[in-house]
């Protein structure tokens, strides 16, 4: 990954029209767009963090101080550890984790895979909003499932075949 090319998008004009058609434009250049190396090269022992489908406007959207926790959590995940707000989220396996945060009387969680040697992957960010009280709705618990499969896919073509 150290050796990835640096994004460069262009956002382009300000104006509410052309906006949207840079906005269009930039969800066409790949659906990788927003994992844009920031800092290279990554730390000794350090992987790298993808992000899947929305997950990371998503986690952007969560107020300061549910950012700062939970991004301290990946960090933490990323050097091969576990943070103590992380717990494991059910039905998918081991290495599929999720982090917990209340904040002001809301929940919000996000949901990321440890499972491949070389990579993290946040498959999904959400403000929790059960009408059946601690479940959580059927459908986030599909769409984690759906992009576990997605980012399996990801780490093969990226990184070739984990190791069992």
């Amino acid at each position: 990954m150290a050796d990835a090319a640096p994004c460069s998008v262009s956002i382009g004009t300000h104006s509410a029209v052309g906006r949207d058609d840079s906005i269009r434009a930039l969800a066409k250049t790949s659906h990788y767009w927003d994992n844009c190396l920031v800092r290279q090269p990554l730390a000794v022992g350090e992987r790298p963090v993808h992000w899947v489908g929305s997950s990371k406007r998503d986690f952007l959207a969560f107020p300061e101080g549910v950012k700062d926790d939970m991004g301290n959590a990946l960090g933490i995940a990323q050097f091969g550890g576990t943070a103590p707000s992380a717990k494991p989220w059910k039905g998918l396996g081991a290495g599929v984790l999720e982090l917990v945060e209340s904040r002001e009387g809301n929940a919000y969680r996000a949901v990321y895979t440890v499972r491949f040697e070389k990579a993290v992957y946040v498959l999904h960010a959400f403000q929790k909003k059960s009408p059946s009280g601690v479940r959580t709705a059927r459908t986030d618990v599909a769409l984690v499932a759906r992009r576990l499969k997605a980012a399996q896919r990801d780490y093969e073509g990226s990184y070739g075949k984990p190791k069992r």
